[in-house]
């Protein structure tokens, strides 16, 4: 099988999402969340979760997932995922709809590896007219070296400016480790969305 690049992965995930924002090739809801406010916080465990090419549960019967311990619950944060190093094909989806305006997006993540601590970051925004107006790749990084606790990725935040309201599809892409034996897991807690002007 020949492998397939993070940017070949964005792209073909961006024509995807492209044809239709509210159904995963499997038929299952992205959840959608609406932006209000200063701020939002997309909580990980509330995106639609993908290993292997497979949905996984709802965040109800996360616990129930075992093999390979590929998502779980981490106690020490509000709710977390927790995604192993050598989890297949890692992915977090979720729809926000924004108003015009320039906003700023972090993650807050946990790391304890520089090997095993970026988290991939595709969106794609659809206007009014529902014509594709928007396409992002980002990588989020925590600070470096990575402090082994829950931190916001300021040294790398994302800031993306919208002209007129858009629903914007955002794809998230865990990393996986070649012999991952004494890698810690990566953890994400949420994505937040802030609104930096008006």
């Amino acid at each position: 099988m020949k492998k397939t690049t993070f940017k070949s992965c964005f792209v073909l995930c961006a024509l995807v999402l492209a044809s239709g924002f509210a159904f995963s090739k499997d038929a299952y809801i992205i959840p959608s969340f609406e932006f209000t406010g200063g701020g939002i916080k997309i909580e990980a465990e509330d995106m639609l979760l993908e290993s292997g090419g497979k949905v996984l549960p709802q965040k109800e019967k996360l616990e129930e997932v075992t093999a390979g311990r590929l998502f779980d619950m981490d106690a020490s944060a509000h709710a977390s995922l927790l995604v192993s190093p050598y989890a297949p094909a890692c992915t977090a989806r979720a729809i926000v709809t924004l108003d015009a305006g320039t906003y700023e997006i972090m993650a807050c993540e946990k790391a304890f590896n520089n090997k095993f601590a970026t988290i991939k970051m595709a969106l794609e925004g659809n206007n009014k007219s529902g014509e594709s107006s928007l396409f992002l790749q980002h990588n989020f990084y925590p600070s470096n070296p990575p402090l082994g606790f829950y931190e916001l990725t300021t040294r790398c935040p994302c800031t993306i400016t919208l002209e007129e309201k858009q629903t914007v599809s955002m794809e998230l892409y865990f990393p996986t480790v070649k012999n991952a034996k004494g890698y810690k897991p990566l953890c994400l807690d949420y994505i937040q969305i802030v609104k930096v002007n008006k």
